[in-house]
């Protein structure tokens, strides 16, 4: 009995370690998650990134 278990579990290891792996090394790589900025829009307007220093720089000089 005690080898008949041992059998199977050496089995169920082998099996589970041939067929887990975290990544698939051959796949295809085509980016990232998020698009790229192609076309170089800026992310804020000129009156946002103003409204964000003017939020910031009372913290920044006290």
């Amino acid at each position: 009995m005690k080898s008949n278990f041992t059998l199977f579990f050496i089995g169920f290891l082998i099996f589970t370690v041939h067929h887990t792996y975290a990544q698939d090394m051959n796949a295809n790589v085509v980016g990232g998650a998020y698009p790229l900025n192609g076309n170089q829009a800026p992310c804020l307007t000129d009156y946002q990134r103003d409204a964000v220093k003017a939020e910031i720089k009372p913290v920044l000089h006290s």
